[in-house]
């Protein structure tokens, strides 16, 4: 009888290989990308299996080139696109996957922003204070406030957060891979985009609209590096990148956009 074990998170080496023509230059404000996108990992198994089922998730907008025909695409709770990939371990209990598409990314313009009457109720988690997006922090939440009292409608709203957010951290490269919480940054004012963008979804969230974080790829001055960003409920998902400056507006080369994340709702 096979052994089926369901694997999420152990021990993947995962390697995203974008291969495309670029220059050495920077991209941003680019309007047009398209990329071939190779992932490739290896799982090491602890103790017999015969038979290993792994979740990888794919890029929101990748086209499948090379895939095995038994694996399935599907899609969590959150609209995450994921792929169910099986296989059998080798001698050496190690399971190897490939998975080949090709992404094609078009800057976003919002055009039309109307102020929220009613949230839906699968966006509705995205209000949520958590353990790392402290909203109901009282100095997040006079902080947001204290931004916002003068502010007309809702864009003004998370555009003055944003604003704020950019001006008011110093990007520091030493911060990389640390992940901070919301409330730890904003004590210590600096961190990479992750911590730019934790702040400013929490000061979002803290004034009752929606926000989550997308984790990707983004081309920059180092060339493909991992990025996050967020997007905010504004009667549709409106993305706002305080580090890189980008309100209502995302150019192309934030391309490989991987997962919506979001945590347990306790605080």
């Amino acid at each position: 009888m096979d052994k089926k074990i369901l694997i999420f998170l152990i021990f993947i080496l995962l390697f995203i290989n974008i291969c495309f023509a670029y220059t050495e230059s920077d991209t941003r404000g680019s309007i047009y990308m398209k990329l071939r996108v190779r992932q490739h990992g290896r799982i090491y198994i602890d103790g017999k299996a015969e038979k290993v089922v792994a979740n990888i998730t794919l890029p929101f907008n990748a086209k499948i080139e090379e895939v095995d025909k038994n694996w399935k695409i599907v899609r969590d709770n959150l609209g995450n696109k994921i792929i169910e990939i099986t296989g059998r371990p080798d001698s050496n209990n190690i399971f190897e996957f490939n998975i080949i598409s090709t992404v094609v990314s078009n800057s976003i313009e919002t055009n039309d922003i109307k102020d929220m009457k009613n949230t839906p109720s699968d966006v509705e988690i995205f209000t949520n204070p958590t353990e790392h997006i402290q909203s109901n922090n009282s100095n997040i939440r006079e902080l947001a406030i204290n931004l916002t009292k003068n502010v007309k409608n809702s864009f003004e709203r998370i555009a003055s957060l944003a604003i704020w957010v950019n001006r008011n951290l110093r990007y520091n490269l030493a911060y990389s891979n640390k992940n901070y919480d919301a409330v730890t940054v904003l004590k210590k004012r600096e961190g990479v985009c992750a911590e730019y963008t934790t702040l400013f979804i929490a000061l979002t969230r803290a004034i009752g609209i929606p926000a989550r974080y997308v984790s990707s790829y983004a081309f920059g001055k180092n060339g493909w590096e991992p990025h996050a960003y967020a997007e905010v409920w504004l009667g549709s998902w409106v993305p706002v990148d305080p580090l890189w400056f980008q309100i209502g507006y995302l150019d192309a080369s934030h391309t490989v956009s991987y997962t919506h994340l979001t945590l347990p709702t306790k605080a």
